[in-house]
């Protein structure tokens, strides 16, 4: 679609149209009984239509009547969304009002709609010259607007160095009335001859070459309506006139102002309002008056008391908080009594775990087994004797496995013993069974469940069509023991429901019959999880696939977004790396309040004062001079010499300058901290490595020396009889395993149907295979269930199917990407993340696997791709002609 720029900077207005909404992505289950569309937004972006509202995924038609009638064409649509393209040149005009329709097959809905242009969407490239040239400008002329120069205006340039001729007006030029005010006078030689200029003469273009405007044709002639010979005269100035660049009048005095009376003024005096005279008299400078608990009079800023401030011997185990921190130095002893200890054991050990020689929890399967059966060696012959140790006996088990092939072939002329561990594969060929303990094929017993057949029973569900319900009590999924009307079970990290869509939203629903409130949790088609109101239509909550997380909002631009209030009866906590700055609420709150921050972060040295009424603002502190009188707060006694009160905070102790005088050892506070450090663990021996451990003992020990023979005694007798038990030790099964692999094993070589090519490719030549399934007639591979194939990711352009059939690449498609084993009869994607718009060209010669040259189809025809955006393309292979079908704007 290509529609005229004069929709590009455009939004559509709805006129009559429903209230806007959330849209919810996907197909959520909402009972709506009107089906009509509904229209909230339309807008026109990258030359389409694009309408937002609800309603829209069954529409069929939509179109435009008025001035222009056009039908458009539908690109994309979805329930919340349609994209429209124009199938031929459309031009709509911003102001007039048009018919937007869209129908469907149950009902078409008609909204009138006009064409505003945004503020702030008309840039310089939108603007038409109308045939105006440098200079010019347009003026309307009664009908329209049209071009015009200013032949009669003076337009200033800038100013002019006559000696160095800078900035060169020759070369520049300009339009009659352009001129420069002279900053340096000199002489310069234009083409009409020279010219000598002072500062302050203008520089002048007449319309054909530059002329002097001397100084003194820009002299004053007039003055406040005053002409002639003007002389200053009252009210002519203003104190905002009488400014220097100094900051200062020359000359100027205080006592020159009319309302200030300076008589006895003396050193120290300040200036004092008299409102009964209504002028400024001296004043001496009045004692302070000193209040308890003052900010800038009575209490000490922090880190104020230094050593001098304080008695010695003063300090007592009562004044020392239990959260003061003090450092280990300045207590007498301390330093030399944690020499020797212990530092803190690692954080996260569990039961499984060790603690190696250099001092690091493993875990014995990883760390422990590695580094015990250390001189394990392949190629092991013969069978396994008593007299051999543990490798000696696993490598000869391995070379006998090994010679046996890819499996161990059961014919069934011996009864088997023990479980047969199948893993991810199965079992096919199996007979109808016959007996309690014959094994049966899935297809068998779905077939017995279906005719309700199985062991003569009845089945507790009741068939309704194509439904099936039960009604009678709960149903368990891995348990047999259900406590609800669905009860999942299943260990591991995959437990759980899974719902999946292969083009539309995967969603659950809890509805309430009795409060009527229902919600639905979404994961939609663009990656967000959604918690849905479905009665108001509403979303509450969304997580995108980023990890942000929106309440009240589809949009959130950070980790959490909030559209409205937030609560907590907690802390607020910043983190910046393992640090936070934390913000709560007082423990006691006599009532709500709220505090309003000012609009901007202040000037240095502010700070934050209240008005009483919760509005904050940024204020300077006033200065004071030094205090006198009775001190308070943190002081007792008279200014100039206070003394510091009882009960000091320690904050206010300059770090580090107390000395062990002043502090006197803690000699009189009582602590326990020398019986805490005898009770604690001596440090454990350094030297270790991450192949030993700490004994009981406290020494370091090595598993490969001193576990081995204790753990594992060697020597076992060889080719053990019966099957494995419970009770077996490891040596008596691994002996049993030997003696099972010697009477029933064959090789692989002995199947006719199975054959080996190679050494690591095996084929099936019998016929048909299934795979948890009976292969149908005439089918090579019948497979039950999905087939994967690996995404390989790439950041060039050279594109190899060998490692799957799904590649993507960043690379932008500057050149052609080159396709190497792309196979006859196969299918591929290719997905090109790049964010250009450059159109993706292929080479015309494969390689690899069926390499050759090839042809290629596009549909639709290969173009440029969308910028910012992904592109997939979908690829097929047959007779040397590669068929690719593509879709661009993901």
């Amino acid at each position: 679609m290509k529609v005229s720029s004069a929709l590009l900077l455009s939004t559509l207005v709805l006129m009559g149209c429903q209230p806007a909404d959330f849209p919810l992505a996907g197909k959520i289950q909402v009972n709506i009984k009107n089906s009509r569309p509904s229209i909230t937004k339309v807008v026109v972006q990258n030359d389409q239509l694009i309408i937002s509202g609800k309603n829209l995924s069954d529409v069929t038609i939509a179109k435009i009547e008025g001035s222009t009638n056009h039908n458009f064409q539908i690109e994309s649509k979805s329930e919340g969304q349609l994209v429209l393209n124009a199938k031929s040149a459309l031009s709509l005009l911003v102001g007039q009002t048009f018919n937007l329709i869209v129908s469907s097959a149950q009902a078409d809905a008609t909204f009138p709609i006009s064409f505003e242009l945004q503020n702030g969407q008309v840039t310089a490239a939108k603007l038409h010259h109308m045939g105006a040239s440098a200079g010019q400008y347009l003026r309307f002329n009664g009908t329209s607007w049209a071009p015009a120069s200013l032949t009669s205006s003076q337009i200033f340039a800038g100013a002019y160095d006559a000696t160095a001729n800078s900035p060169d007006i020759e070369a520049i030029g300009g339009t009659a009335g352009t001129y420069y005010i002279v900053s340096v006078a000199g002489t310069h030689s234009f083409s009409s001859g020279p010219i000598t200029f002072n500062t302050g003469d203008w520089v002048i273009f007449n319309g054909s070459e530059w002329e002097k405007l001397a100084v003194g044709a820009n002299a004053v002639s007039a003055f406040n309506g005053r002409t002639g010979s003007v002389v200053p005269a009252a009210d002519d100035y203003s104190w905002s006139m009488l400014t220097k660049a100094g900051g200062k009048l020359t000359g100027s005095k205080v006592s020159e102002i009319a309302d200030v009376d300076v008589t006895g003024i003396q050193d120290g005096d300040i200036l004092q309002w008299n409102a009964s005279a209504t002028k400024w008299e001296v004043n001496s400078v009045p004692a302070p008056t000193i209040t308890a608990g003052s900010i800038t009079n009575t209490q000490l800023a922090n880190s104020a008391v230094d050593s001098n401030k304080i008695v010695d011997g003063t300090i007592v185990n009562a004044d020392i908080s239990a959260t003061a921190a003090i450092d280990q130095s300045k207590i007498n002893g301390l330093t030399g009594a944690l020499n020797g200890k212990e530092a803190s054991l690692p954080s996260g050990g569990t039961a499984a775990h060790y603690l190696n020689g250099n001092k690091a929890w493993a875990d014995f399967s990883g760390s422990v087994l590695g580094t015990l059966i250390t001189t394990y060696a392949t190629g092991g012959s013969g069978a396994i004797a008593v007299t051999d140790t543990i490798p000696q006996a696993l490598s000869k088990l391995e070379t006998k496995t090994n010679s046996l092939g890819n499996y161990v072939l059961r014919d069934g002329t011996s009864a088997m013993t023990g479980d047969l561990q199948m893993g991810n594969n199965q079992i096919t060929g199996l007979g109808a069974p016959g007996a309690d303990t014959d094994a049966a094929t899935k297809k068998y017993v779905d077939d017995e469940i279906a005719n309700a057949a199985l062991s003569g029973g009845s089945s507790q569900w009741t068939t309704t069509g194509a439904n099936i319900s039960y009604s009678t009590g709960n149903v368990g999924i891995g348990t047999t023991t259900p406590t609800a009307t669905l009860h999942v079970k299943k260990t591991g990290i995959e437990a759980g429901i899974e719902l999946e869509s292969d083009t539309a939203s995967s969603a659950v629903t809890l509805r309430s019959t009795n409060t009527g409130v229902d919600y639905q949790m979404i994961s939609d088609t663009i990656g967000r999880f959604i918690i849905a109101d479905l009665n108001t239509e509403n979303i509450r909550m969304a997580i995108l696939n980023n990890g942000n997380v929106g309440i009240g909002t589809v949009t959130p631009g950070t980790k959490l977004t909030v559209s409205g209030d937030i609560s907590t009866s907690g802390a607020l906590r910043m983190a910046s790396g393992v640090n936070y700055v934390e913000m709560k609420a007082p423990a006691a709150l006599a009532a709500t309040y709220t505090l309003n921050l000012p609009v901007n972060d202040g000037d240095a040295n502010q700070v934050l004062t209240t008005d009483g009424s919760g509005t904050l603002s940024w204020t300077t502190p006033a200065a004071g001079g030094a205090p006198t009188g009775n001190a308070g707060g943190d002081l007792t006694g008279t200014y100039p010499n206070p003394t510091i009160a009882a009960g000091l905070d320690a904050t206010k102790i300059a770090g580090g300058n107390v000395t062990s005088t002043e502090f006197n050892y803690l000699a009189n506070v009582t602590s326990d901290i020398q019986a805490q450090l005898t009770a604690k663990e001596a440090a454990l021996p350094t030297g270790g490595t991450t192949a030993q451990y700490f004994r009981g003992d406290k020494s370091l020990g090595t598993f490969d020396t001193d576990v081995h023979s204790s753990l594992l005694p060697l020597g076992f007798t060889a080719s053990g009889a019966g099957a494995v038990g419970p009770l077996d030790s490891m040596l008596n099964a691994i002996a049993k395993l030997q003696g099972q692999i010697n009477s029933h094993s064959t090789s692989i070589t002995a199947n006719t149907t199975w054959t080996k090519t190679g050494t690591t490719d095996v084929k099936y030549v019998g016929g048909n295979v299934g795979i948890a399934r009976d292969p149908a007639s005439n089918t090579k591979l019948d497979v039950e269930g999905q087939i994967r194939s690996g995404v390989s990711n790439i950041a060039n352009g050279s594109i190899n199917f060998s490692s799957g059939n799904t590649i993507t690449t960043t690379f932008d498609c500057a050149t052609a990407l080159s396709l190497a084993n792309i196979r006859e009869g196969g299918s591929y994607t290719i997905i090109v993340t790049g964010t250009g718009t450059n159109q993706c060209n292929f080479s015309t010669t494969t390689t690899g696997d069926d390499g050759g040259a090839v042809t290629y189809r596009f549909q639709p025809a290969n173009a440029p791709r969308t910028a910012l955006s992904h592109t997939v393309y979908s690829i097929l292979r047959a007779n040397n002609v590669i068929y690719v079908s593509w879709i661009t704007g993901f």
